[in-house]
């Protein structure tokens, strides 16, 4: 439903895949501690708290957009308007850059 949008999730880690060398062939092992990961993320979060529909619409995504689009001279009306179940390739495009530069401050600043 387009109208529903995962805030959190649950993972439940419980197998490891490793390679068994005599086989030579990948196989699926039982961890020896399981664990469940509970995540949300900055994003979500920050998505409920400003009241957007997306992610790409947060401010920290915005800002960067619109920046991008300007450096490359594209329209930013659309691309800041996340409404399309299927990005342009353009939309796709700018969102790998801007979430590769947000991961690299986060790189940097670790």
């Amino acid at each position: 439903d387009p109208n529903c949008q995962e805030i959190w999730n649950l993972v439940f880690m419980e197998n490891i895949y490793r390679m068994d060398k005599e086989k030579n062939k990948l196989v699926i092992d039982v961890l020896p501690s399981k664990n469940v990961d509970c995540g949300m993320g900055l994003e979500r979060l920050s998505m409920v708290l400003q009241n957007q529909t997306s992610t790409w619409n947060i401010c920290l995504y915005k800002n960067m957009l619109v920046r991008l689009c300007k450096e490359m001279g594209l329209d930013q009306n659309h691309i800041l308007t996340y409404s399309s179940l299927e990005p342009s390739k353009n939309e796709v495009r700018l969102r790998i850059i801007a979430d590769h530069i947000r991961t690299a401050f986060v790189l940097l600043s670790d």
